[in-house]
Formats: C-alpha cells, sequence, structure tokens
C-alpha cells in the first residue's frame, strides 16, 4: 500500500520503507502505517490529505505534521473518536491500541457499496437519488458529505442532515454540474449521528460522472470561397464563477463530407452508364 499511496510523493521524501508493528507507540508516532491504513479503505484521501505527508520525517516537528494531516482525514470522513495530534505523536501505547481496535471495526463500513452513475450532457445538472431504509424501531439520523478530490463538481441540494424514520425509507438527492469532457469521481458519505441511542452504520457510495453527448451553445456561421483563407473573430463566454485557461479543439462535422462526395460520384457513374 505504500507504494501506491506515496507514488508520486516527491516534495517529502520518497516512498517510506516497510517495517513490523511490534510497539504500539514508537512504531505509529509517525502516522505513516495508520495513514496507509486509512488509504486502503478511503483511496480519496491519498490526493487531499496523505500527499502532504513527510514519508521519512526526521524531527519531533515533521512527526506532528504528520499526525495533524492524519487527525484532519479523520474528521474528514466522520470518524467519531476524540484524538488529537499530540496523542499520535507523543504516543500513549494503550491509546493507540484503542485507536487501531476502532480502526478495525469502522474502517470496512467506508468500502463504496455501489457506484451511482451521472449520465447527462456536458454543462447539464444530472440529479440522483440515493435510497436509505430503516429497518429499525428507533429514527436514525446521518450526516451526508461528499469527499474526494473532483467533490466540488457534486453537491447536496436538500442539505447535509437525512433522517429516517422508523421502518420508513427516504431519499439522499446529489447534483452533478458537469464542467468537464473527462469523468470525474467522488464518494457520498453517510455517517450516522447519535439520537435517543440509535445509531446506524457508516455508508459509502461511488460517485462517477458520464458524458453522454454535447449541446453546441450556440452557432456560428462561416462563408468563405473554397482554398481561401479567411479569418474570424469567435467570442466566448467563460461559463464559471473563476478564470481559467482554455483549450481550443477543432473537431470536424459529424457528417462525412468524403462519404457523400463518393455518394455523389457514384450516382453520376451510374448515370453516364445508363
Amino acid at each position: 500500500m505504500r507504494s501506491i499511496v506515496w507514488r508520486d510523493c516527491s516534495t517529502q521524501g520518497d516512498i517510506p520503507p516497510g517495517r513490523w508493528i511490534i510497539n504500539f507507540d514508537l512504531d505509529l508516532l509517525d502516522g505513516l502505517v495508520l495513514a496507509a491504513v486509512l488509504a486502503a479503505y478511503c483511496p480519496f484521501l491519498i490526493s487531499t490529505h496523505f500527499l502532504n505527508m513527510y514519508t521519512n520525517p526526521t524531527s519531533l516537528e515533521q512527526c506532528l505534521h504528520n499526525s495533524l494531516v492524519l487527525v484532519n482525514a479523520f474528521r474528514a470522513i466522520g470518524l467519531d473518536i476524540d484524538i488529537q495530534a499530540t496523542d499520535i505523536s507523543d504516543p500513549n501505547a494503550v491509546m493507540l491500541l484503542m485507536l487501531c481496535v476502532y480502526l478495525y471495526e469502522r474502517l470496512p463500513q467506508y468500502l463504496p457499496r455501489k457506484t451511482v452513475d451521472f449520465v447527462g450532457s456536458l454543462h447539464a445538472v444530472t440529479v440522483r437519488q440515493v435510497r436509505l431504509k430503516n429497518s429499525s424501531s428507533k429514527s436514525l439520523v446521518y450526516y451526508a458529505t461528499i469527499v474526494g478530490k473532483e467533490s466540488a463538481d457534486f453537491s447536496l441540494p436538500k442539505g447535509n442532515t437525512v433522517t429516517v424514520l422508523p421502518k420508513g425509507q427516504t431519499n439522499v438527492t446529489v447534483e452533478l454540474a458537469s464542467r468537464f469532457l473527462h469523468p470525474v469521481e467522488a464518494v457520498l458519505l453517510l455517517t450516522s449521528r447519535a439520537t435517543c441511542g440509535a445509531i446506524g452504520a457508516t455508508m459509502a457510495f461511488s460517485l462517477r460522472s458520464q458524458i453522454s453527448h454535447i449541446i453546441p451553445s450556440g452557432t456560428f456561421k462561416c462563408k468563405s470561397p473554397c482554398y481561401e483563407l479567411k479569418k474570424f473573430n469567435l467570442k466566448i463566454t467563460n461559463a464559471f464563477n473563476k478564470d481559467g485557461e482554455f483549450r481550443i479543439n477543432l473537431v470536424e462535422s459529424k457528417n462525412n463530407l468524403m462519404k457523400n462526395a463518393k455518394q455523389d460520384s457514384t450516382k453520376n457513374q451510374n448515370i453516364k452508364s445508363r
């Protein structure tokens, strides 16, 4: 797992070496082992958190930095555990043992159950719903959050808090505002909040976009004599809220002009042969 998490890490050091875990204090104080375990179940944290860690820490400050990154990752995915960065960098073996047991019980719940595909046209808003069912006799309250490097493309229009009544069901609405042709991915996390003693299991769903077609925003007509170069000015409007650099690609028409020309030539030959 080390070679996967830190394969693109060049500024903070090389890939960390393997190690045997014997002591729960000294062997875990740099945060790298716990980060590798967390990345195995939540790979979306690699680009947003773990690439910022020192892979070969040589000072207490660097170990504390890694611990801060790790604690922020815990909070990003809604792990309900009261732990500070200094509890890892200046460790107590019993506390870290309890942390490992907690992660052993909770992390398998973060593996995505299903993949929700958002199929639609470019620059359109695509809506999908995830249905939650409650088979218990008490209400369940979930906190919904979207995580991942490309999570900004997805949103929860109806808010982050979801309540599922006893023996009932509800839908979580997720929207995608597609901006790019390439697929974007994120993860929908549903972490339960304690209410009246009822706590549900954490649920995760993969979100993935798929551009099915492109609708032109306008039509620009060009007229010029054949084989003669003529320049035109095309006005471009930025539809986003931020400045950006745009790459311009010229794509030919879907109509095969050569094919049409061959068909016309064949028709002319048939007419002449008659």
